[in-house]
């Protein structure tokens, strides 16, 4: 992290400063060639003067001293590349013996200059570079006798910016190492550490260490109040701490107690429901074995009296069996189910107990599908215990008995479900009941119709299969009742589908 901090801070800072020294070294090398093409042009105008000077007394009086020996002393100084003179027509009259090809100024300039006027140029000489400063020439009554040139080499210059140039860049240079340790250095000290601080106290804080506490570096800056203020965050949370931890183990306690008086309600519940749906069985059988034992009835009367004998011990085995199924529910096998084609068959199973109840019976499923994963004899055991219910407490229908059952699809994939509906139109399921519809041994029906375990077999069996069931009303104008079973169309496998809420409005 410091490398990285470090990094990021130094990258923007440098660049910052390698920009501006950038931006300040071309001012300054523009400058600078200025103020070196201007001291170069003093100096040659101050020799073009001597010169000319020298020039004129050779032309108005040769015996006094050659010209082109004038000129080629002059040359020869370091600082100056060569001597041009001119006459009156503009055509080179004499040259420096430096200058190989005396290739005249332009015409024009030379011309300006022979009528009085000094002139400053850069050209090209012998394939060199130079600065020519231009002074006219006069006899002495003050006729123009010609121009002087002196050229002086413009090499010099370009040497002298290539020294500041290296300058400058090794200027910047070290002032781009100084700013990057200093940087460092100040990172490392007054951000990188502290931060180091903070996120091993982080760390330690995800595994579980509320005990662990931040150094407090460099007192006074903001990273070591933020410092402060974590310490001070972990003594609050190790006191939350501690609070949540004896908290939770009263709130323990408390479920424990909770989940004993549960059981033991549940345990209470349970036997009630066995020692009722048991009771009366046993009283008839202990009556009629009495009557059997105490009188010396007929045989058919005796037949009659070990017939019912033998009835009442059979519903007492089905209790039981049906008991035991509800705890010793088996896993479901799934497979691929064509509901539809399920519900028509339980349909058709029930034909005939529908003909003695005088009900009609109505299926509103697709030819083929929906399909589920689930197991098919469970599948048909819920099935067929709604539908039975529901056959049931159509014998206490007043008006026409209806049966419907339907099958359909609702929501996308991957959250779609089947549907299955199963409605009635017999009395319907009260408000404060249906909470309790599929409680086990709860029945609606008189004492001997029903062991109250169908619908919470068939509620295990479906949430087994990751579904859901409910119970409604079919409304005033309707009445009867209405038990709706959602299934995963992907089967148990797939995400559960949420019980919209049993003994809820249907929607």
């Amino acid at each position: 992290m410091r490398a990285r901090l470090s990094t990021r801070l130094l990258l923007p800072l440098l660049a910052t400063v390698v920009v501006v020294m950038l931006a300040y070294g071309a001012w300054a090398h523009r400058q600078r060639e200025e103020i070196l093409v201007a001291e170069s042009e003093r100096e040659i105008r101050a020799y073009a003067t001597a010169l000319s000077l020298a020039v004129e007394r050779g032309i108005r009086a040769p015996e006094l001293g050659d010209v082109q020996d004038i000129i080629d002393r002059l040359g020869r100084e370091p600082t100056v590349y060569g001597v041009l003179v001119y006459d009156t027509s503009g055509a080179v009259a004499y040259a420096s013996e430096a200058i190989l090809d005396p290739v005249p100024a332009d015409p024009a300039v030379v011309s300006d200059v022979m009528a009085g006027a000094t002139a400053s140029l850069r050209r090209i000489l012998d394939d060199e570079p130079v600065l020519g400063v231009l002074r006219p020439l006069t006899f002495a009554d003050g006729r123009p006798a010609g121009a002087i040139e002196v050229a002086q080499p413009l090499a010099f210059v370009a040497a002298e910016q290539s020294r500041i140039r290296q300058r400058f860049l090794l200027n910047t240079l070290t002032l781009a190492l100084a700013l990057s340790v200093m940087v460092s250095w100040l990172v490392r000290r007054y951000v990188s550490r502290p931060l180091d601080d903070l996120v091993a106290a982080v760390r330690a804080f995800g595994g579980g260490d509320l005990d662990h506490r931040v150094n407090e570096r460099t007192p006074g800056t903001e990273l070591s109040e933020v410092a402060a203020e974590f310490n001070r965050m972990a003594a609050r949370l190790e006191g939350a701490r501690t609070e949540l931890v004896r908290g939770v183990d009263e709130r323990v306690a408390l479920e424990r107690k909770l989940q004993q008086t549960e059981k033991l309600a549940a345990v209470g519940t349970l036997a009630a429901g066995l020692a009722h749906e048991i009771g009366a069985p046993l009283h008839v059988i202990r009556g009629r074995a009495d009557l059997v034992l105490t009188q010396d009835p007929a045989p058919d009367v005796r037949a009659r009296n070990l017939r019912i004998i033998i009835d009442q011990i059979d519903r007492i085995t089905l209790i039981v069996k049906n008991l035991l199924g509800y705890a010793r529910r088996r896993e479901p096998r799934p497979a691929p189910v064509d509901v539809g084609r399920l519900v028509r068959d339980v349909a058709e199973f029930v034909e005939g107990d529908a003909e003695r109840l005088g009900a009609s019976v109505v299926v509103s499923a697709p030819a083929e599908g929906p399909v589920v994963s689930a197991d098919p004899d469970l599948l048909h055991q819920v099935v067929l215990n709604l539908v039975m219910n529901a056959l049931q407490a159509l014998d206490a229908a007043e008006g026409p008995r209806l049966l419907e059952i339907g099958v359909s699809e609702t929501g996308a994939p991957p959250e779609a479900s089947v549907v299955l509906d199963v409605t009635d139109s017999g009395p319907g399921i009260p408000l404060e009941l249906r909470q309790r519809i599929f409680d086990p041994f709860f029945t609606t029906r008189e004492a001997g119709g029903g062991t109250g375990l169908g619908l919470a077999v068939a509620r295990g069996i479906v949430e087994d299969h990751g579904g859901a069931i409910r119970v409604a009303t079919n409304g005033p104008e309707k009445g009867g009742a209405r038990i709706r079973v959602l299934l995963p169309k992907g089967g148990p496998a797939s995400a559960p589908v949420p019980d919209p809420g049993a003994g809820g409005a249907d929607a």
